[in-house]
């Protein structure tokens, strides 16, 4: 990347096949992580956690969208009423695993 240290010592011509072993043990490496925070994740599954609504979900505007105490994202389900409120707290069971995030349903 340009204005980096190893751009200014070794410019935009890296050795492709250096580059190629960058590459893979990046992606083995982001794999790996992916494999870690779906475990994680999952011991979540059907507890109950206490979550800060940050929203309507950008990509499903049925769901809501907020954060726990320990910054997981969970998007989740709410009740018809609407009453939950951006800012607010909601208690919310996480129903699924994801390795970025995950889904639950208001708990009322």
């Amino acid at each position: 990347r340009p204005g980096t240290r190893a751009y200014r010592e070794h410019g935009a011509t890296v050795d492709p096949v250096l580059r190629d072993v960058y590459t893979r043990r990046l992606m083995k490496y982001q794999e790996r992580q992916k494999q870690i925070s779906l475990q994680k994740n999952t011991e979540m599954v059907g507890n109950v956690f206490e979550v800060l609504t940050d929203g309507i979900s950008h990509k499903d505007s049925n769901k809501y969208t907020g954060r726990t105490a320990t910054g997981k994202v969970v998007n989740f389900d709410f009740a018809e009423t609407g009453d939950i409120l951006t800012g607010k707290y909601t208690m919310v069971k996480i129903t699924r695993a994801h390795p970025t995030h995950l889904t639950g349903k208001e708990e009322r």
